[in-house]
């Protein structure tokens, strides 16, 4: 009942005001032209104003209501994640398994690289590590772009990987046993300063080899070097796809003068290890 008064009344006070406006202006007798436009110019104003306020309080009414749905998220998280905290062992460790299983079939879906399961991705990254000569010495703008492509659709897929891992080590902290795990706002060095926490999460386990490959190498070697010089590639052969802060910034936290290799080939970029 409420909505529905909401919604009418700011037309009936308008109706309302229009009329009350009709019969001043026959018992006024207004006829000269500074007259209408005085009095359609008070007209209006009114009509602006109310309009204004009727805003105003709809603003407020819609912003309660984003506050209420929020807050039966919140409740339906916490009642969620309470029926996670009930599982158990064993439906948690199926769906740990199940996890991995979908990355597994994804992977070969995909057929990146020749990619068919979690084991092979370690392989893969040294062999994209390959063409870090090309993209940030190569002076062929094309050649650096497609091989930067190639490059993260390869990275991309590893630090998927690191998302999924830790996602099965929450799903086992959370409901089978609390690891006390450190979290870090990457996911790579989440597994790195937990490692030995996570050899013993099952299922997990049969690929700790390929993870700690992977891991050792995302912390040995600073990738940024190798996105500043393919972004800049980017930017070659589709002007302004990155924004030119992005690279500015990132040019910036490396330390590297502005890259002109694409123009005199004079110059290019140096990969340095992590500090």
């Amino acid at each position: 009942m409420y909505k529905r008064f909401s919604i009418w009344f700011p037309v009936i006070l308008t109706v309302v005001f229009i009329f009350g406006a009709s019969i001043i202006y026959f018992k006024n007798n207004i006829s000269t032209s500074s007259q209408i436009g005085d009095y359609l110019s008070g007209i209006v104003g009114t009509l602006g104003f109310i309009w204004l306020i009727v805003g105003y309080f709809q603003q407020i009414n819609e912003l309660k209501l984003q506050r209420e749905e929020l807050k039966l998220q919140r409740n339906s998280l916490d009642l969620q994640r309470e029926e996670l905290q009930k599982m158990s062992k064993f439906s948690a460790l199926d769906q740990i398994s199940s996890i991995l299983q979908n990355f597994n079939s994804a992977l070969a879906a995909r057929n990146i690289d020749n990619i068919k399961n979690i084991e092979d991705l370690f392989s893969t990254l040294l062999n994209g590590m390959k063409d870090w000569k090309i993209i940030t010495e190569s002076s062929n703008v094309n050649e650096v772009f497609d091989k930067y492509n190639k490059w993260i659709t390869i990275k991309g897929t590893c630090e998927n990987l690191f998302s999924v891992i830790v996602s099965c080590i929450e799903l086992y902290d959370e409901t089978i046993q609390d690891l006390n795990i450190e979290r870090h706002t990457v996911d790579y060095m989440t597994i790195h300063y937990n490692f030995d926490k996570i050899k013993k999460v099952p299922y997990i386990q049969q690929y700790i080899g390929s993870i700690s490959g992977l891991i050792h190498l995302f912390m040995q070697f600073n990738f940024k070097y190798i996105d500043l010089a393919g972004l800049e590639a980017i930017n070659k052969i589709i002007p302004r796809a990155v924004h030119k802060e992005t690279i500015d910034n990132l040019r910036k936290e490396l330390n590297e003068p502005d890259n002109k290799r694409f123009e005199n080939n004079q110059y290019s970029i140096k990969i340095q290890p992590r500090k």
